[in-house]
């Protein structure tokens, strides 16, 4: 009991420690794990795509954009057009960018391994 009590103790300290922008990133990252892990157990390999002029796939190399289309298929992000108007859209769209980039990165990898069984 006393070393449990002494392990949330040092964690609380550690945590406490750390700036804002680290604890928003920790949220981030576990939001992003839990979006994945949800997509995964319903089967849904899609990966994030930008609309506007020309498909983007954030975060995946530009000439596999046809094969990734046909394997995995493509969801967008809500609420994100491609018209900015102000600074905070574009501080957000940038934040949203980001996300998409590491999902697409992560999600590819179980889309492919899934289409190739």
């Amino acid at each position: 009991m006393k070393s449990l009590l002494i392990a949330c103790c040092t964690v609380f300290f550690v945590t406490g420690c750390n700036s804002g922008v680290k604890k928003e990133a920790n949220v981030q990252s576990l939001i992003l794990n839990d979006n994945i892990k949800q997509a995964q157990a319903q089967g849904d390999y899609r990966l994030y795509a930008t609309s506007g002029r020309r498909l983007v796939f954030p975060g995946i190399d530009s000439s596999k954009f046809d094969e990734v289309k046909a394997r995995c298929g493509k969801k967008y992000m809500p609420n994100m057009g491609d018209v900015v108007k102000s600074t905070e859209e574009k501080n957000e769209r940038a934040k949203n960018f980001k996300y998409m980039s590491l999902f697409n990165k992560r999600m590819i990898v179980d889309c492919f391994n899934q289409t190739n069984s």
